[in-house]
């Protein structure tokens, strides 16, 4: 019987306060020219400076790149492609939340093999090595910066298109809670609750592990206690630093694969634009719903593992988390409802083809069907 499991992380994780110091300084000592990627609105608000302000002190010589948007898309890729290769980095830093990131692992994946994205559909294909990349996180939420995935649009069908491959992991990670305090309540809200995504849907993927396992429940547990504070306080950096902790726990237990909400909140974004945390939030609660009629082993067990394990029913308590869940999107102050959010019915049946093709279908314990996606969309509307 062949038990073995493939766990990916960045050779190395910076996490806490002055972290963003330590890292810059450590890489310093091997890497002298970078490709600093960050969108514009980091750059105007200030909060990029604490980055560039840094690689200043250092004395390294880096050139900015901030032309591509939330949900990056293939087009901003090849563009940056080009002036990449005209100044000839030796590392790319990525400044931001999960749309950097992604961004920065595409440019430095598709810099060093050529072809579209298409071409590297299958999960770890052959490919060349790529640049290495520093992933700087301006949220606590995305986990983009621990992972091998990297998600960009293909704007003529709207499709996000998911790339999984090891050699797009990067190289350093970088959690410092000093650059992601007086975010706007939203974006804290959104984000955080991506991160609680990631660790429900990795503790019921079929390739659930006790290592990811371990990082999905205690991921939940901070997150449920923690999100809130953070948001209503967005200066206090010891709350933050729970969520940075947490967010990152769930980045990495997704090694075991994400699943519905995932597969269809990419649907969300590729064609309404939506962010990506939200459309997490708007559909988190309608696929626990059906799951816990469809499939109620896994989340009955997850009830047990956060913590819901009282003298009531085994159903009953895997019920108390889903409530705790939905109290917390509420009181996180995003208002469930996909209409509220400009998506059309008839739109359903794309989006619940395409999110059968989407490679997190693939990763359920209980594969989708059509009419099932159909329920949850109807569910969440």
């Amino acid at each position: 019987m062949d038990t073995s499991t493939l766990f990916c992380s960045p050779a190395m994780n910076f996490l806490g306060s002055n972290s963003l110091q330590n890292a810059l300084k450590h890489s310093s000592e091997n890497y002298h020219r970078i490709f600093f990627v960050c969108d514009s609105y980091l750059l105007e608000c200030g909060l990029a400076s604490l980055v560039i302000d840094e690689l200043e002190k250092l004395k390294l010589t880096f050139c900015i790149f901030k032309d591509f948007q939330a949900n990056p898309g293939w087009h901003h890729v090849q563009s940056a492609i080009s002036t990449l290769k005209s100044y000839k980095p030796d590392l790319i830093v990525s400044f931001g939340g999960g749309s950097a990131h992604d961004f920065a692992k595409a440019i430095a994946f598709f810099s060093a093999n050529e072809g579209s994205l298409d071409d590297y559909q299958i999960p770890d294909c052959h490919a060349n090595n790529t640049l290495p990349i520093m992933c700087i996180n301006s949220t606590a939420g995305t986990g983009a910066e621990t992972t091998r995935v990297s998600i960009i649009t293909d704007e003529d069908s709207h499709i996000k298109r998911v790339l999984l491959n090891y050699r797009m992991l990067p190289l350093i990670s970088v959690n410092d809670p000093n650059l992601m305090l007086n975010q706007p309540e939203m974006l804290a809200a959104a984000t955080g609750l991506d991160a609680l995504t990631h660790a429900i849907e990795s503790f019921l993927a079929k390739n659930n592990h006790p290592l990811t396992d371990a990082l999905a429940t205690q991921a939940i547990r901070l997150i449920l206690r923690h999100l809130l504070p953070t948001i209503i306080e967005p200066t206090n950096v010891i709350e933050k630093d729970k969520m940075v902790n947490a967010a990152m726990m769930a980045g990495l237990a997704t090694n075991a694969g994400l699943g519905y909400v995932h597969a269809l909140a990419h649907q969300l974004g590729g064609i309404y634009g939506l962010q990506h945390g939200v459309c997490c939030a708007l559909l988190l609660p309608s696929v626990l719903h059906w799951l816990s009629e469809a499939d109620p082993d896994r989340l009955t067990l997850l009830a047990y593992e956060c913590g819901f394990n009282s003298e009531n029913s085994a159903r009953e308590n895997m019920f108390k988390l889903i409530h705790a869940i939905e109290k917390l999107i509420d009181l996180a102050g995003i208002v469930l409802g996909l209409q509220a959010f400009g998506v059309h019915k008839s739109d359903f049946n794309m989006i619940a083809n395409n999110a059968l093709k989407d490679i997190c279908s693939s990763s359920t314990i209980t594969p989708p069907t059509h009419d099932d996606y159909i329920f949850m969309l109807n569910h969440a509307y």
